[in-house]
């Protein structure tokens, strides 16, 4: 449950290759839950993008240590997105379009968040000044017994203050096949709201070059989250998230991202309901 903030950009590319190698990890805790104790994740991305396009290329294990006699859940999770991009006249922007791949695997004794596939299309614009962003997005999720999951994310982006601020807005349009395997919900809902404030040449201590507030309300089971590069692969309903993230330039190549989010979560299938805090740390160099 890695976030991947390069994945999605408001900036043009230049007319170059460019390559990004991000490290990161992630540790939390299952707070109040009766069967679940902690989690942590490692994983490396290695981007490279051109005015014309891009490809990423990801790998993620996560670890989740459960209470008592019950088994380790070890997971590993395959992230391939590629992107082409388009500057057609009568738009004043950029179109693009997406491809991600997910492909999951782990040991849960179930088999039910396990031999995961995941085909996630987008189409996105940006203004050519950079000041609004549309995309729609849609994931299809195959799981094993019986279960698929389409989702639906129509988005909008726009800019504030000179574009020191920028506004995204996303809904979360999920549909199960199977509401046995999705906590009885055939259908779940959630909007997301991102702030973020960019701070220019005028950095606070130096080198803080942003700060990014999220709000989820709703429901979410089975959701896929494009700008993280993250599936929740696991049947529990998500019922809301807060975060904050901060950006750090060490140097002119090399960053460092540091979010903290806390999620409440239910199952009603085992009746478990408890709170997720997460840290997560992302180390990133450009050549």
């Amino acid at each position: 449950m890695l976030g991947l903030g390069f994945l999605t950009s408001v900036t043009f590319a230049e007319s170059s290759w460019n390559y990004h190698l991000d490290i990161q990890g992630e540790a939390g805790a299952y707070n109040g839950s009766r069967f679940r104790n902690s989690i942590a994740s490692t994983g490396v991305f290695v981007r490279a993008d051109h005015h014309k396009g891009g490809i990423t290329l990801g790998y993620n294990h996560t670890r989740i240590n459960f209470i008592s006699a019950i088994r380790d859940i070890n997971q590993d999770d395959w992230f391939v997105s590629g992107r082409l991009h388009f500057q057609p006249s009568l738009l004043a922007g950029k179109l693009s379009t997406r491809l991600d791949l997910y492909r999951i695997n782990n040991n849960d004794p179930s088999n039910f968040s396990d031999d995961v596939v995941v085909i996630a299309p987008q189409l996105s614009w940006i203004h050519q000044n950079q000041s609004l962003y549309l995309d729609i997005g849609y994931a299809h999720s195959i799981y094993r017994h019986n279960l698929n999951v389409n989702q639906l994310t129509p988005t909008i982006g726009f800019a504030l203050n000179h574009r020191y601020d920028w506004i995204q807005l996303r809904s979360y349009l999920i549909h199960s096949s199977n509401s046995l395997r999705s906590q009885g919900k055939p259908e779940t809902i959630a909007v997301e709201a991102k702030w973020t404030h960019y701070f220019g040449s005028n950095k606070p201590l130096g080198s803080l070059e942003y700060i990014k507030l999220g709000i989820l309300a709703g429901e979410r089971v089975f959701a896929v989250d494009g700008d993280a590069a993250d599936v929740f692969n696991l049947s529990n309903t998500q019922k809301g998230t807060i975060s904050l993230t901060t950006q750090w330039a060490l140097t002119e190549n090399q960053k460092l991202l540091f979010s903290a989010s806390l999620s409440r979560y239910k199952n009603g299938f085992i009746g478990d309901t408890y709170t997720l805090p997460l840290l997560y740390v992302d180390y990133s160099i450009a050549f």
